[in-house]
């Protein structure tokens, strides 16, 4: 049988094969107020049942998924097999387990406790059926005390910890062991790649490698704590009942102040603390940090929410920031600018991704950090941009050639035309700029370099490149230079105007949900992406025959291929019936006075 020597493992498996039955409460009163990093789950049963709300859930439960999508039931099998696993563990048939879990779930790691030592998880997940949880908890322990090194019993006033020390590679295997591992590996290379998967992620999880070099936990009538050693299991048992605990923690708590709502997954990252961790390892690291303006940077705080009113998942965080920012934390807060992009992206766009990114400020800032800690690399990364040869025996400055001239918003979006075949696919990058005649000008020096690659045109007033092979087109138009398969630039270049993607109803839906100014945004209307998967997939061997020599038609099979790592040959029926559970996905970045805060929402399916 094998040895399961990390229990943190078993109760998070656990925890995700049977649904719990928990309080609502925060689980950062679980964790110490030193976490480098935080996990909690608020109340597992609430959020599962949300879950299973969700167009996600529902399609892998739909026949038909089960029948077409590649790996639909992945899930379920992954469940199954962890509870094959524990059972073989626990000694307890399968069929007579039970979840005895209820309350909050907290998963943290602390710093090290020794110079030398690495930081050091922990983990509380509340009891809720406690005759069973003693059965499972004893059979692990008797499971433990063979594989492990060392074992000792320490008493926390009326409690008992169990504490284990990995032993040798050959006192953590059996005979037993490594037959079942012999057979393990037999079974693995099937013809089912996500068995495969599944049968290796097990191996990992309930391995005797996988032990720490210490392990330690006590199971009280209510609450079953791990740790890295008998101390941060006492400190566990003694902070669930008063000590100092992260809910206390400033930055976390602007988690509901900043956040408002948070969700059933509640998330914490303590950079301040994990960059004086690393500045007491590496004495020249204190000089990166300041460069980088990393000093300005505080805690990350975050939740997901499963299951809104009208949407079905909501991620929130934000990298808190405090004092001037520099570097790295200038860099992340760009300047925000209206979500809905201006008429370049048609309203039939499947998706599109803008950031509000000021090049040459970008530059300058990275320059900024170079010379603060290599000035060499400095000046060789501004002389590469102040003076770069030509094919005739000039030189010309990307700088103020180019580089001034452009300004904001880089764009790139993703889009098809019906019907569906090799040239109806649409893909093109966006530049902003302020000055069309040295753009052009640009246009002229590309032609000039690439050696008669690129032949010179006109479309409609519009000067443009069209590349020798691969249907690649650049054009300058009246404050964007785009380039992109050339369907796409030819559709922009005589584009007449309008609000594009931005009156979109589908895209007004999903953009209500988030702040209505960002400097980042990432949008994908998955169901106009679904029936062009399927569209495309159609089209297999008219795509096959450009030879992967035309642009458009690449962008074509990329969509296809996509479709085909999901689908199963010869089921593109079946998935069109599956097109219903497609809902639209956004994500946008913001400065805000206390940092840069990320909201991302996957809406609900549009009822048919």
């Amino acid at each position: 049988m094998l040895n399961v020597c990390r229990l943190p493992a078993i109760v998070l498996v656990a925890l995700l094969a049977l649904p719990a039955v928990a309080q609502s409460k925060d689980p950062a009163v679980h964790a110490p107020a030193d976490a480098l990093f935080f996990l909690g789950i608020t109340d597992f049963e609430e959020m599962w049942k949300a879950y299973e709300k969700t167009a996600g859930y529902q399609m892998l439960q739909d026949p038909i998924a089960k029948d077409a999508m590649q790996g639909a039931d992945l899930m379920n099998r992954f469940g199954d097999k962890v509870k094959e696993r524990l059972s073989k563990v626990l000694g307890i048939p399968a069929a007579q387990m039970k979840n005895p879990f209820k309350g909050a779930i907290a998963l943290w790691v602390t710093p090290p406790t020794a110079d030398d030592g690495e930081p050091e998880p922990g983990l509380v997940a509340g009891v809720g059926d406690a005759e069973a949880m003693r059965k499972y908890y004893d059979a692990a322990v008797r499971k433990l005390k063979e594989a492990a090194g060392g074992y000792e019993a320490v008493s926390a006033g009326s409690n008992s910890i169990d504490v284990f020390r990995k032993g040798g590679d050959d006192d953590a295997k059996s005979e037993e062991d490594e037959e079942e591992e012999e057979d393990l590996d037999l079974a693995a290379g099937s013809n089912d790649p996500f068995s495969d998967m599944i049968e290796q992620a097990m191996n990992e999880l309930f391995s005797a490698d996988a032990m720490p070099p210490t392990l330690a936990m006590c199971l009280t009538d209510e609450a079953l704590f791990v740790g890295a050693s008998a101390d941060a299991v006492k400190d566990a048992l003694r902070r669930d009942r008063s000590g100092k605990t992260l809910a206390e923690h400033e930055d976390y708590k602007n988690l509901e102040k900043q956040l408002k709502t948070p969700g059933q997954v509640r998330m914490f990252v303590n950079v301040p603390a994990l960059v004086e961790m690393e500045a007491r390892k590496d004495a020249d690291f204190a000089k990166t940090v300041n460069a980088m303006g990393l000093k300005a940077m505080r805690g990350i705080i975050g939740h997901i929410h499963v299951g809104g009113d009208d949407y079905q998942y909501k991620i929130e965080a934000l990298v808190q920031m405090s004092g001037e920012r520099s570097g790295i934390t200038r860099m992340l807060s760009m300047d925000n600018r209206a979500v809905a992009p201006g008429a370049g992206i048609p309203g039939d766009a499947i998706g599109f991704f803008s950031v509000n990114i000021n090049i040459m400020a970008m530059l300058e800032e990275s320059e900024r950090i170079m010379r603060a800690t290599d000035p060499d690399t400095a000046d060789q990364f501004r002389a590469s941009l102040d003076s770069v040869p030509t094919p005739d025996g000039e030189t010309m400055s990307p700088r103020k050639d180019v580089i001034e001239h452009l300004r904001e918003p880089i764009t790139l979006f993703f889009g098809a035309v019906r019907p569906y075949a090799a040239d109806s696919a649409r893909a093109l990058l966006a530049i902003g700029h302020r000055n069309r005649a040295a753009m052009e000008k640009f246009l002229g020096f590309l032609q000039n370099a690439a050696g008669g690659m690129l032949a010179a045109r006109e479309l409609r007033g519009t000067q443009m490149l069209d590349s020798a092979f691969g249907g690649v087109s650049m054009a300058v138009l009246s404050d964007q230079f785009i380039a992109g398969n050339t369907a796409a630039v030819e559709s922009a270049a005589g584009a007449a105007g309008g609000e594009g993607i931005a009156s979109d109803a589908t895209f007004k839906d999903a953009a209500r949900h988030v702040p209505s100014e960002a400097w980042g945004v990432f949008y994908v209307d998955s169901r106009r992406m679904w029936d062009a998967m399927i569209g495309f997939s159609e089209k297999k061997e008219e795509l096959q025959s450009t030879g992967g020599m035309d642009a458009g038609a690449g962008v074509a099979m990329l969509f296809a291929g996509l479709f085909e790592g999901q689908i199963k040959t010869g089921k593109l029926e079946e998935a069109r019936k599956l097109a219903k559970y497609q809902a639209p996905q956004i994500f946008t970045l913001t400065t805000t006075p206390e940092g840069v805060r990320l909201v991302g929402v996957q809406c609900k399916p549009k009822a048919e």
